[in-house]
């Protein structure tokens, strides 16, 4: 298993053919669905959050992450001009719409807003023990009746 991360900051927006992208502060824009279809059907860890653009202004909707003011903000900004969305969670990845699992990600929430999106694979142990199990132990570096004689000082408690 490979190990995949993406992490992508700037203006989320939504293309004019519908897409969500980011633009970067490059001015880079890059398409979310890009980035995250490698990543479909695999177990990941994945967090969407606004984020300030220049830092903290308390007097601004989301903080200063939503650019929406003075109209409506998909995320309730005009109501609620002080919170922040956050989403984090972890599962398998499906698209259409995206969601972990069964959670949906509210991905509707970051057009007009700066954010980041973070996702990563998470590792099946399972699946590296299996792998592992079946290498070559000299190739380890490590020879099984010494990972043997190792185990038996351990259990005498004269290794320290």
């Amino acid at each position: 298993m490979e190990f995949h991360a993406v992490l992508l900051e700037g203006l989320f927006f939504t293309s004019p053919e519908g897409d969500l992208q980011v633009q970067t502060e490059t001015g880079e824009n890059i398409p979310v669905r890009d980035r995250l279809v490698p990543l479909v059907g695999q177990h990941i860890q994945l967090a969407v959050h606004h984020v300030p653009s220049g830092g903290i202004d308390l007097a601004a909707w989301g903080w200063g992450s939503c650019q929406w003011k003075p109209a409506d903000c998909p995320a309730g900004h005009h109501k609620k001009p002080g919170f922040l969305f956050s989403f984090a969670g972890n599962g398998v990845l499906e698209q259409d719409p995206w969601r972990l699992g069964s959670t949906h990600i509210r991905f509707s929430m970051m057009p007009g807003h700066y954010g980041r999106l973070a996702a990563a694979t998470i590792p099946d142990i399972e699946s590296m023990k299996d792998e592992m199990a079946a290498m070559d132990p000299d190739v380890l570096g490590v020879k099984i009746s010494e990972l043997h004689e190792m185990v038996r000082k351990l259990s005498e408690g004269k290794v320290k």
